[in-house]
């Protein structure tokens, strides 16, 4: 092939051929076929053209003379004129030579090749996938079209489809090739989006607006054109899908029915992870939120109720018009964040799941901190709480908004002791976090005063009638006079979280033994009793530390020009919703806390069936045992539904023990039901 560029601007493509033979002139027959093209085109798809027109004229001459010959050289220009217009017009024609020649030319666009198929790459269907004729491709190929949704990532279609990994990446990049598919990354909540101005489309094309609505809408749910236009312009450089959904979150202002089926997943993971936590098995639900990336998703949701209680709460109980027919899902509300911060302090006892909370961890920090500072007010004005945090089988007689605030506190106390446990396992590891989890803790919160307060005021425990009682397992006991020494775990914890934080060789460069700090941790010298230590012999090393403080002036901190790291989830959703608060209540109290009686109805069942023995004994990795011998339990007390036998035998032995308790239990779930039902 030859190129030339002309003088006016033009380029021309020539294919020269020489054919040599006696019978010519010179003993050779010389001629050039050529095209005329514009300079920027692009010739490559006109080159087999050329070529193979080429070809065809060089054969036509050694059969028949075709061009040699005047008379047949006479219908070169029709042709020639007819492959000039066929080819611009419609990029192939048909050139009949006489009545056995016929040649036919088309442009075939020369495509690159396709980029390298990821597994994490999803594939897209550029075009009508129903317009899509199968029976052309290759047996893999066909096997997995049914799976490219748009959706399914490369490695999941290899799995749904059972066809091998690699397979699935070369007919992808076959499908690639000839612009059947397109790639986009995948879906992820931590991915940034951009709308384009191609957005405005969605205003201006009514057919598009249909496409849209029908495609995201759900069976009897219809979204807005003006909510999903918005959702669209709220993508925008440095928003993730996380942020963006937060910005929209319909919790703060709308919590159905999917919100309450949330809360009762979180209830059941919350149950099996204490569950395999306790018997010491395989702790899957805590790898599946480590794996998964959730635990930043649950420290969220627990801010949000957190903040709502704190904001919208307090308007709804001062409401004149509010009247609901049942506090019931209120309380689930409010119940919500205790469930949580138990489930987080199952989970976050492992290392793994403190790194896995990533950022998040920052803000459970600072959770921790407001809890803990607020069980010390309270302790240090005595509004700890008298009365045991109610059962959920005693949830049925809490009617009015009154009661509803009563447990909420109850509620409060106990999410405070829970989030000592969770700070105390941050601290456990505290030297695979970030600098700004140890600087926050012991610079910006001081917790290590914090926890000295703690140790002094003891919130939970306390003197009643001359008693001693401690607050174990959501009730006050009293403690028998040879216990009362005895260290309990919440002890331990505030014991065990001070000796991380004073001790660990990163802490103690980091903290500042200022004269006021000093002066609060040397109080912790009159509790280091040798009772204490003989329970937690590690005290010893605490116990020394201290005595060489008395006499020692610690280097202070160095001051070191960092960037610290900031906590964003509390600021983020108090910034977003500042000035709404009247307003998300009122909207909770005509949209959310008004169920119908069907509703309600439904709320009830589903709680009865988070409770149901059926249900947590399924969870139980242990088979049940008989009541009487302690054998592998097969039948249950048809009364209670509480107590299993191995036989009938067993049963009629244990029932003078059981009896009472039978009772009890059977008229507490006859209540009960009697309750929902009559409030339904």
């Amino acid at each position: 092939m030859h190129y030339l560029r002309t003088a006016m601007d033009k380029k021309l493509i020539g294919c020269p051929v020489c054919i040599e033979h006696k019978k010519y002139s010179r003993n050779a027959l010389l001629f050039n076929l050529g095209l005329v093209c514009d300079a920027t085109t692009k010739t490559c798809a006109l080159e087999p053209i050329v070529k193979k027109l080429s070809g065809y004229l060089t054969t036509l001459e050694l059969e028949s003379g075709f061009i040699s010959n005047e008379e047949s050289k006479q219908k070169l220009l029709p042709i020639m004129s007819t492959l000039l217009e066929e080819l611009n017009a419609t990029g192939a024609c048909t050139l009949p030579i006489d009545e056995s020649n016929t040649i036919h030319l088309k442009l075939i666009e020369q495509r690159k090749d396709p980029m390298i198929v990821q597994e994490y790459d999803v594939p897209v269907f550029t075009q009508n996938k129903d317009h899509f004729i199968k029976s052309q491709w290759d047996l893999t190929t066909q096997q997995i079209l049914p799976y490219i949704d748009g959706y399914r990532h490369i490695q999941k279609i290899s799995a749904e489809a059972d066809v091998e990994l690699n397979l699935v990446r070369i007919a992808i990049q076959n499908l690639l090739y000839y612009g059947v598919v397109t790639l986009v990354s995948i879906f992820q909540y931590s991915n940034v989006y951009c709308t384009t101005p191609k957005v405005q489309s969605l205003i201006d094309d009514k057919s598009i607006q249909e496409e849209c609505l029908h495609y995201i809408n759900k069976p009897g749910q219809r979204a807005s054109l003006r909510d999903v236009f918005q959702l669209y312009c709220g993508l925008t450089p440095g928003t993730t899908v996380r942020d963006l959904c937060s910005r929209y979150s319909q919790q703060l202002q709308r919590v159905d029915e999917r919100w309450f089926r949330q809360h009762e997943y979180i209830e059941k993971l919350n149950m099996q992870a204490i569950l395999n936590a306790s018997a010491n098995q395989e702790e899957f639900v805590k790898d599946l939120f480590v794996s998964h990336g959730k635990i930043p998703t649950v420290v969220h949701g627990m801010i949000l109720i957190e903040i709502w209680k704190q904001k919208v709460f307090p308007i709804l109980c001062q409401l004149q018009d509010f009247s609901p027919k049942s506090t019931f899902p209120l309380y689930m509300v409010i119940h919500h964040e205790a469930t949580i911060i138990n489930l987080l302090e199952t989970i976050m006892y492992h290392k793994e799941s403190c790194e896995a909370a990533e950022d998040a961890v920052l803000d459970l920090v600072d959770y921790c901190h407001r809890k803990l500072t607020l069980l010390v007010g309270q302790c240090a004005r005595g509004e700890n709480p008298t009365q045991d945090r109610l059962s959920h089988l005693e949830l049925s007689d809490m009617n009015s908004i009154q009661d509803l605030c009563n447990q909420s506190s109850m509620l409060e106390f106990e999410i405070s002791l829970k989030a000592l446990s969770v700070l105390r396992y941050i601290t456990d590891h505290v030297e695979s976090l970030s600098l700004s989890v140890l600087s926050r803790m012991l610079n910006t919160h001081n917790l290590p005063c914090v926890l000295v307060q703690l140790v002094g005021q003891c919130p939970w425990s306390r003197k009643n009638r001359g008693k001693l009682e401690k607050y174990e397992e959501g009730k006050w006991r009293e403690i028998p006079a040879e216990d009362r020494l005895k260290m309990t775990k919440l002890d331990g914890q505030v014991w065990i979280s001070l000796l991380n934080l004073l001790l660990k060789p990163d802490c103690q460069r980091k903290y500042d033994f200022n004269n006021f700090n000093k002066n609060q941790l040397l109080k912790l010298r009159g509790f280091l009793t040798e009772v204490v230590i003989d329970q937690l012999p590690n005290l010893a090393d605490l116990q020394r530390f201290l005595s060489q403080l008395t006499i020692t002036e610690p280097a202070p901190p160095k001051k070191e020009l960092i960037l610290e790291q900031l906590p964003e989830i509390w600021n983020g959703i108090i910034a977003e919703n500042s000035g709404k608060w009247k307003a998300i209540a009122k909207h909770q109290v005509q949209k959310v806390f008004n169920p119908s009686e069907s509703e309600l109805r439904k709320q009830a069942n589903r709680l009865a069936e988070t409770y149901n023995l059926d249900v947590m004994e399924s969870l139980i990795p242990d088979k049940p045992k008989c009541g009487t011998c302690g054998a592998e339990g097969v039948k249950r007390c048809s009364r209670c539904q509480g107590e299993w036998y191995c036989n009938r035998e067993c049963q009629v032995k244990h029932w003078p023990k059981h009896k009472l308790a039978c009772q009890l239990m059977a008229e507490a779930s006859e209540k009960l039901q009697k309750e929902l039902n009559s409030k339904t």
